[in-house]
């Protein structure tokens, strides 16, 4: 028989669910998950959205909500959190689009993969909008590809290893592409 973790409707530490995701379990027993928070209080709509992880021990972290800076980007904000993976023996990486309007972000800079270590510390992975040397020439990213279909076979159809080692697709607004590997730092 299985330990209920989590559930909506009912408040975990001083969180009350809305709705979950499909959780993401590492080798440590750790779990990740996005989830909505039920609004009321301090919860609005703007704010309900994050990321939260659950220790085996049971203990409930938030890691980032909707309205959080962005760590990497100078006045910008989470707007939402699209993807999430949980390396078996590193830290989360997520991908995120932020709220337009401040950071002078706007629609062309809107979207970015962050890195989270074992120890906690984030890293801006790669932005829309950011400039980057390829070959001696500077090109703009446009949009990237990061997760692709998991499969339970080990390195089939997985953009991220065990230790949280990334492979990117970046796009290029020359129409141009590449592919980028990031080393985590676990």
């Amino acid at each position: 028989t299985g330990a209920l973790v989590v559930r909506t409707g009912v408040a975990s530490g001083n969180q009350t669910f809305q709705s979950l995701s499909a959780p993401l379990l590492n080798n440590a027993k750790d779990i990740a998950f996005t989830g909505a928070l039920a609004t009321g209080g301090n919860v609005t709509s703007s704010n309900a959205n994050g990321i939260w992880t659950i220790d085996s021990n049971g203990s409930l972290t938030k890691i980032f909500r909707s309205g959080d800076s962005a760590p990497g980007v100078v006045g910008a904000t989470f707007a939402s959190f699209s993807q999430l993976a949980f390396p078996a023996n590193g830290g989360i990486t997520f991908a995120a689009t932020f709220a337009t309007g401040s950071g002078m972000v706007s629609g062309t800079n809107n979207q970015g993969v962050w890195s989270v270590s074992n120890s906690g510390a984030t890293e801006l992975v790669v932005r829309t909008g950011n400039s980057l040397s390829v070959g001696g020439a500077v090109k703009t990213i446009s949009s990237f590809d990061f997760f692709s279909a998991s499969s339970v076979t080990e390195g089939v159809g997985r953009t991220i290893n065990s230790w949280g080692d990334i492979i990117l697709k970046l796009n290029f607004t020359d129409k141009s592409s590449g592919l980028f590997r990031y080393d985590a730092r676990n």
